[in-house]
């Protein structure tokens, strides 16, 4: 018997035309960093989390690099 593990592709699916349309838009103006988006995201993500700043960062590893 297999048992999935996690099923995305219901999760997924109400926002898959909203993806889709935000990936194409950063296609086009080849903004894969900084740029609005990412600076849009900082902004709320210092907003959720009641800090000033916020930097977004590619990954896990460069996080804790600038945090030591």
């Amino acid at each position: 018997m297999k048992v999935k593990f996690l099923d995305l592709a219901h999760a997924h699916r109400p926002l898959r035309e909203l993806m889709k349309g935000k990936f194409e838009e950063l296609l086009n103006n080849n903004l894969y960093i900084l740029g609005e988006h990412v600076e849009r995201f900082e902004e709320a993500y210092a907003a959720y989390c009641n800090v000033k700043y916020c930097t977004g960062v590619a990954n896990g590893l460069d996080a804790l690099t600038i945090c030591f």
